[in-house]
């Protein structure tokens, strides 16, 4: 090549997609979690490079993916977000495993005379789990108010007593 001449040349690019397969999981049973929203993040900028969900079983497959330092995330409803951080190989299969934790849940309300409508200041309430085993106990406020949070998801029963 010489000074002021142009060469042309032709560059036959090779596409060498990564792609990341897993499982959503909850994190206290274990079990799988369908319809999770998995999604690959730029860990530089933070772009979305790819995204996906989970099926019935949990799992999901993302594909088309460039090489490089990724974060894959997933979240799902009634859970938390769980983030990973994932190397993407050319032409190679990565596989992780998201744990999501259940959203704690709270029941608040207040507590009133059935027979003239006024609210009961410092009534105890009574939070019982699915099993029967009580769970917490509570006070009402000055205005009858009450609120119990982070329970875990699964039926409660609340019981005044008398």
């Amino acid at each position: 090549m010489q000074a002021d001449q142009q060469v042309q040349t032709s560059v036959i690019l090779q596409p060498s997609p990564a792609t990341l397969t897993g499982q959503v999981i909850n994190q206290q049973t274990g079990i799988s979690i369908a319809g999770s929203i998995v999604s690959v993040l730029n860990s530089n900028t933070g772009l979305l490079i790819g995204r996906g969900a989970s099926g019935q079983d949990g799992m999901f497959v993302i594909e088309n993916l460039p090489a490089g330092s990724f974060v894959a995330s997933a979240g799902a409803q009634d859970f938390g977000t769980d983030s990973r951080a994932v190397i993407l190989s050319p032409r190679q299969m990565t596989t992780t495993t998201l744990t999501l934790t259940p959203d704690p849940g709270s029941v608040s309300g207040f507590v009133v005379n059935r027979n003239n409508g006024d609210t009961l200041a410092g009534a105890s309430i009574q939070i019982f789990d699915q099993t029967g085993a009580p769970a917490v106990s509570v006070s009402a406020n000055a205005q009858g108010q009450f609120l119990v949070s982070g329970l875990a998801p699964g039926s409660i029963q609340p019981l005044l007593p008398l």
